[in-house]
């Protein structure tokens, strides 16, 4: 079965185009949970959403789910200087990154 058309796709482009997103997917989630620095996604009120493996042995739990069930305020919870929170989230809706940031934080086994 084909469409018709200049854009149009066949049912066999179609899944091709999906499988080819499914394996980008599964590229960058490996990236994602075997890089060697901490990668992390929060809300803008301070609660995990996603952590890799390598924050969550930086900041001494077993693992991301354990990391992320600890924490519902992570600026009165991680940093030893709660407003370093507040600066970084500042920083990010001005410039859209935030490079150079240093901040303090508390390790769960120290």
């Amino acid at each position: 079965m084909t469409a018709e058309g200049p854009d149009a796709l066949s049912c066999g482009e179609q899944e091709l185009g999906a499988s080819s997103r499914v394996g980008e997917d599964s590229h960058y989630r490996s990236i994602f949970e075997n890089a060697v620095e901490g990668i992390y996604q929060t809300t803008v009120d301070g609660q995990y959403i996603r952590v890799n493996p390598a924050l969550a042995r930086m900041y001494g739990f077993d693992g991301p789910n354990h990391l992320i069930a600890s924490f519902t305020d992570i600026a009165g919870q991680l940093y030893v200087d709660p407003n370093r929170r507040h600066d970084f989230a500042t920083i990010m809706a001005r410039d859209g990154v935030v490079t150079d940031f240093q901040a303090q934080v508390y390790r769960r086994d120290h």
